[in-house]
């Protein structure tokens, strides 16, 4: 993933605007940029946070150990993986700032992520390098490396490119940011979307380029913002306006077979009380949001 792209769109995102074409860009860059992405937040992070962010975090995990342990997919596999190596590493740089209890339940969230990669790992044992799965479990044994490749907390290395003159930004981003879009704009930027689209997804931004230390990337309004998409069941659902707009795809399908599949698959979505994609993602993002408060809150 490109994070300085990802940075400089993730505005949309949060407004709501995911998919961009190549007919939507123009310059917004240079001075014009909204200065106050590439700082810290003024917020004041604090032990409260914390416990919020463990309390999310244990919703989604608790919901994926209560499926069969047959059904334990990749994505969550994944966000299991990522989570718990945000936590380790949290508690290795910051423990001494955190209280017992918060540790004990930082151990217990990892203990959770680890027994979803028991339940993947064993599953996908029966099978052999031929296939992708199974090659994929076999990274998930061992997280000690992962652990210390995570990037140290960094400030103002996207700031260079993204203040440049040649940094060009979505039209309609000025407007995105002070949340003055028009419905008519929006209309019209679907409708420019016919060829090529970018789908810039807020969850996997952040997530992975958190991971490289991007300290642009920890806001505590957006994780906060991101955790008041999961629902009572702990888990984030794809809005029915974003699934059905996927009918274009479908159309473009003259495969039966592969119709068939695509159907089966966006009937899946609608009536699932969860999205194992996004949510995946949403346990990395708060296992960020538990580091990052770590390392930032104010002992008040």
């Amino acid at each position: 993933m490109n994070c300085r792209l990802a940075f400089s769109v993730l505005l949309s995102v949060l407004s709501g605007i995911s998919c961009i074409s190549n007919a939507t860009w123009r310059q917004y860059g240079g001075e014009a940029f909204p200065i106050k992405y590439l700082s810290p937040e003024e917020s004041i992070v604090t032990s409260a946070d914390v416990d919020y962010y463990i309390k999310l975090l244990h919703l989604p995990l608790k919901y994926f150990l209560k499926q069969p342990l047959n059904d334990t997919d990749v994505n969550t596999a994944f966000g299991a993986y990522y989570a718990k190596s945000l936590l380790k590493r949290a508690i290795v740089d910051h423990g001494a700032k955190l209280r017992n209890d918060q540790i004990g339940s930082l151990k217990k969230l990892i203990f959770m992520c680890e027994d979803i990669l028991s339940h993947y790992i064993y599953i996908n044992g029966q099978y052999d390098w031929d296939d992708m799965e199974y090659r994929i479990s076999k990274l998930f044994v061992s997280d000690e490396t992962q652990i210390y490749s995570i990037g140290d907390f960094n400030r103002g290395r996207l700031r260079q490119w993204i203040l440049t003159k040649h940094n060009n930004m979505n039209r309609y981003l000025q407007e995105m940011d002070m949340a003055t879009l028009p419905k008519e704009k929006y209309v019209e930027l679907v409708d420019e979307n016919t060829d090529e689209q970018y789908h810039i997804d807020m969850f996997a931004s952040v997530s992975l380029c958190a991971m490289l230390g991007y300290e642009e990337f920890h806001r505590k309004s957006w994780f906060y913002k991101a955790a008041s998409w999961i629902n009572a069941h702990g888990c984030v659902v794809e809005h029915d306006n974003f699934v059905k707009n996927r009918t274009k795809m479908l159309r473009s399908i003259t495969g039966a077979r592969q119709r068939r599949m695509y159907i089966a698959y966006f009937c899946k979505l609608w009536a699932s009380e969860c999205n194992e994609h996004p949510t995946a993602l949403l346990m990395i993002v708060l296992a960020h949001a538990i580091r990052h408060a770590a390392k930032f809150m104010q002992l008040i």
